[in-house]
């Protein structure tokens, strides 16, 4: 009985190692994902999972609002410090009105807030009086923000954000600059 009992302890440990292998590659092949096949005149469709990667992409996408405001300060800083700006600032203090920034794209985006960063920088220079008509100003700010280029539905492509200040009575460009954002 004893023999009975070792024979089949040496039997199940000789199955172990077998039936290890086999779950492993049982696991293995349960992960794989499969590729959909296409015939030469099929045209693509788009799949449950492409749709769901997408909306991924976008939950985990950064957030672009905070990125135009900050682009937003570092531009109008820029801006107080250029040489063309900085000339017509030691003859006397420039009168400028802020026009609102357009959205050429169709993104969700919150303009009034780029606006108000934008007039509180300018404000905070203490070196701007600003109009409130584009009549009664010498020079105006400009803002758009574009899009460079559309990959498809879930990659919105880049987008151009551009702030320019010109003169109202000339269309003299006194100062510009842009950023690019994904």
């Amino acid at each position: 009985m004893l023999k009975a009992k070792f024979k089949t302890s040496q039997k199940l440990n000789n199955l172990l190692p077998v039936t290890t292998i086999l779950l492993l590659i049982v696991s293995l092949s349960a992960c794989q994902t499969t590729l959909p096949v296409f015939e030469e005149n099929q045209e693509s469709s788009s799949s449950v999972t492409e749709d769901r990667d997408c909306t991924e992409k976008k939950k985990t996408s950064r957030n672009v609002q905070y990125d135009y405001l900050v682009y937003a300060n570092k531009m109008i800083d820029s801006m107080v410090k250029n040489r063309n700006v900085q000339a017509k600032l030691k003859q006397q203090r420039m009168k400028i009105y802020l026009q609102p920034v357009v959205n050429n794209t169709s993104d969700n985006i919150d303009i009034s807030a780029i606006n108000y960063a934008i007039k509180n920088r300018v404000i905070r220079s203490g070196q701007f009086i600003l109009a409130d008509s584009p009549d009664t100003a010498q020079y105006r700010i400009r803002g758009k923000i574009n899009s460079i280029n559309t990959v498809n539905d879930c990659d919105s492509g880049q987008r151009k954000f551009s702030l320019s200040l010109t003169g109202t009575k000339q269309a003299a460009i006194l100062w510009s600059e842009y950023k690019n954002l994904k």
